[in-house]
């Protein structure tokens, strides 16, 4: 008889790092597989760009990070990256798959060795004083495979 143990995720956020415009960005909720951010920016006239370190947990083959945005007005990209994790560029508007890990054949990803990545906000230019508010919900779940 073999055991198994049912799919955990731990996603955790590092603070994020703002360039091109002020504001603040921060995780405002969290859960096991789950995280809130909130930005909310004003323009400096440059292109924005927000970064945040990212570090994800489980257990399983296989899993897929999925974003559900607000705010963007659909010229705005989104990407997370990272050792392990393959995501592309995705535009910031509605829900999306945005990343997407497997591990090799016969392999697990290990609760105890977090994959580091990083999520990437790209806000376009934004004019001097414009301001800018967004919300993510970051999700992970198994893919099943």
């Amino acid at each position: 008889m073999v055991a198994t143990m049912p799919a955990s995720f731990s996603l955790q956020a590092q603070p994020a790092a703002l360039m091109g415009a002020s504001g603040s960005v921060q995780v405002t909720g969290a859960g096991r597989n789950y995280l809130v951010i909130h930005g909310r920016t004003l323009g400096q006239g440059a292109n924005a760009v927000v970064s945040i370190p990212i570090q994800l947990a489980t257990n399983t083959q296989s899993f897929v990070v999925q974003a559900r945005m607000e705010g963007g007005t659909g010229a705005e990209m989104i990407r997370l990256h990272g050792t392990r994790i393959m995501g592309r560029a995705r535009p910031m508007r509605g829900e999306t798959n945005l990343a997407m890990g497997v591990a090799g054949s016969h392999e697990y990803f290990a609760l105890n060795h977090p994959l580091h990545g990083s999520l990437e906000i790209y806000l376009g230019r934004l004019p001097a004083g414009q301001e800018r508010t967004f919300q993510i919900l970051l999700s992970v779940r198994d893919l099943g495979y």
